[in-house]
């Protein structure tokens, strides 16, 4: 008897070690991953330097709602910029709601000149309506994220410009 059921429990450990694998893979990914979008080159020209970036481009709707949402980590030169195709109002702001790290906020105009900044918190709420808003207070075309400390970090300040890589373009050089 005791033989029976040892080899019934040998049979099953692979079935529930590749489950609690998957579960733990799934939730994984859900918590850390969020959206991964083509990331292009770019240059943020401040006062003092030229820093090169890696930015994700949220064009579209979702990818815009989406934004950084359920990522725990970015790398240092990595972002993301948001784009839009008319002039957006000061009160246009956004929120934190499910995104899990502090971020560095910009907003720019169309020419790409920093008009705005800001540092947002992640908010713990459960329902985005109670997560604070944060509003740049001037019209922008273009909302740039990057990791909390990222312009004290570099002395980024409004009129700095940022620029994206061209192939027949290089403003980074």
């Amino acid at each position: 008897m005791q033989g029976s059921r040892m080899n019934r429990t040998r049979r099953y450990q692979p079935v529930i070690a590749i489950a609690a694998l998957l579960a733990i893979l799934s939730l994984s990914a859900t918590a850390q991953d969020g959206q991964a979008l083509p990331a292009v080159p770019a240059c943020l020209l401040t006062e003092a330097e030229t820093l090169t970036l890696n930015l994700e481009l949220a064009d579209t709707p979702d990818q815009k709602r989406i934004g950084l949402m359920g990522r725990t980590v970015m790398a240092a030169d990595h972002g993301m910029l948001f784009r839009y195709p008319h002039r957006r109002s000061g009160d246009a702001g956004f929120w934190m709601y499910q995104t899990l790290m502090p971020l560095d906020i910009a907003w720019l105009d169309e020419s790409g000149t920093i008009v705005a900044l800001d540092t947002m918190v992640p908010c713990p709420e459960t329902r985005g309506q109670r997560c604070p808003v944060y509003t740049p207070g001037v019209p922008h075309y273009q909302v740039l994220e990057l990791n909390s400390g990222y312009f004290s970090a570099n002395s980024v300040t409004v009129g700095d410009k940022l620029a994206l890589v061209t192939s027949d373009q290089n403003p980074c050089q």
